[in-house]
């Protein structure tokens, strides 16, 4: 609850409540104290916060406890926006607040339940986009996620594949698409694709048993998520018996009813196109035309470096405030780190780095020695990232190569190279007494081959 300096009297009080099903509205009315001609009653969270906007309400309460995450999302924009309403929860419908139930595949051969948890990332970046924040980043994701919405037939269930690297918060962005929509009476099951052991991907030792176990795995999944969400995280991570279960499988789902017991979204995620897997065998063919009508590609931040500062303003915003803690600022030197900085896991890295960093702080500035930064290459980064990363390294280790090459998992020889072929001089990084020091050796041993010859 949050509290205005000067409460206005009861006569003057103008609620909206925000209400998530009739039947425990009739209690909630009858506990205000005003005359319901003063009270607005509103389902849908779009149309309250437009409400919010043009309504000039001085309070806004809620048929649910804080653990929905549509009424936080509410309550969160109206602390933002609104910070003279007075919020309050008061119902006792306790829905599922952004947990998710989660899966894990064993050995490869079948999905077994891992636990019910809550993604740390999930409320900041819902508050972001909630809000109208001019972030291109965010911008991009909302507008394919909402183009997407348009497309999809709702009198059916539906499949979509998601796009993009290492750390997008692909994950996130479907489970805050299905807490605002109507699937958020049903589940969010996040099932991952990647195999939990070593072992047992091998074609040969597929058998009949084996393929059974996997298909009441997944058809027991998707029981479970009845009119919510399923999530298949690095689908192309499964091998190419296991993909063809997977195929038949989500081929019912998309074919039965929409009045069967189902989910109403099937969910695919990747980090990479499939058209060369598929060209090359290593991908169905079938699954890919299934769960490829509709897809949307989340971004790299390596595409939006110059907003990169702005990004993680309100990132760190959004989380002192879901968190409920005390607001930090990040100085001037910190965005301009976190600028040059190479994100190879993206949002996700972005965020962790930014939770450590508050807690190391020791005032209320965030500066670079509270940034747990440690470059390093990735096979997917462009060749501007690249030389990002090396001069990093060069310039956190005073221009020794050996320890550089160490920091970023890389021969000496092969940086050497790298730092050729990007064009990184030789001493890039070393303190000006030793480069001085260095250029003058050069000298010398050029002097010397020219007199031998």
């Amino acid at each position: 609850m949050k509290k205005r300096p000067n409460s206005p009297p009861l006569s003057e009080w103008k609620v909206l409540v925000f209400a998530s099903k009739d039947e425990p509205l009739a209690l909630l009315l009858n506990s205000i104290p005003i005359l319901k001609s003063r009270i607005t009653i509103i389902y849908d969270v779009k149309k309250a916060l437009e409400a919010l906007n043009h309504g000039n309400y001085t309070h806004v309460m809620s048929d649910v406890t804080k653990q929905n995450p549509m009424a936080r999302r509410i309550m969160t924009w109206v602390h933002v926006n609104h910070p003279d309403i007075e919020t309050y929860y008061l119902g006792v419908n306790g829905h599922p607040s952004g947990e998710i139930d989660i899966w894990k595949l064993s050995g490869g051969k079948i999905f077994t339940h891992s636990m019910i948890g809550i993604d740390p990332l999930t409320e900041p970046l819902s508050v972001l986009y909630t809000e109208e924040t001019p972030i291109k980043w965010l911008s991009h994701a909302k507008c394919e996620c909402l183009q997407i919405r348009e497309r999809l037939d709702h009198r059916r269930n539906n499949v979509v594949m998601i796009i993009g690297a290492s750390g997008t918060a692909k994950a996130v962005l479907a489970q805050i698409a299905h807490f605002s929509s109507q699937r958020c009476e049903g589940l969010f099951v996040f099932a991952n694709c990647s195999p939990s052991e070593t072992g047992g991907l091998n074609d040969n030792i597929w058998t009949a048993e084996c393929e059974n176990r996997l298909r009441r795995s997944i058809r027991h999944m998707f029981d479970q998520s009845d009119r919510g969400s399923v999530y298949f995280h690095g689908i192309d991570k499964l091998d190419i018996v296991a993909q063809h279960i997977m195929f038949e499988e989500i081929k019912k789902v998309v074919d039965a009813p929409v009045s069967e017991k189902n989910p109403r979204l099937i969910i695919c995620a990747t980090s990479k196109y499939l058209e060369e897997d598929v060209g090359k065998g290593n991908f169905s063919t079938e699954l890919f035309s299934l769960i490829s009508d509709h897809i949307i590609n989340i971004p790299s931040l390596s595409q939006f470096k110059d907003e990169l500062p702005m990004l993680a303003e309100n990132l760190l915003r959004a989380y002192c405030l879901t968190e409920r803690i005390p607001d930090r600022k990040l100085t001037k030197d910190a965005l301009d780190t976190i600028r040059s900085h190479v994100w190879d896991e993206n949002l996700r890295g972005l965020f962790q780095v930014l939770k450590q960093s508050y807690m190391m702080a020791d005032s209320t500035y965030i500066k670079p020695i509270h940034l747990n930064l440690s470059p390093h290459l990735d096979k997917n980064d462009t060749l501007i990232d690249q030389s990002h990363s090396i001069k990093a390294a060069l310039l956190k280790h005073k221009g020794v190569v050996t320890r550089a090459a160490k920091e970023l998992d890389v021969s000496r020889s092969h940086l050497y190279n790298l730092m050729e072929g990007l064009e990184i001089p030789k001493g890039f990084g070393l303190p000006p007494i030793k480069k001085k020091q260095r250029e003058e050796r050069e000298r010398k041993n050029i002097a010397k081959q020219k007199n031998q010859k």
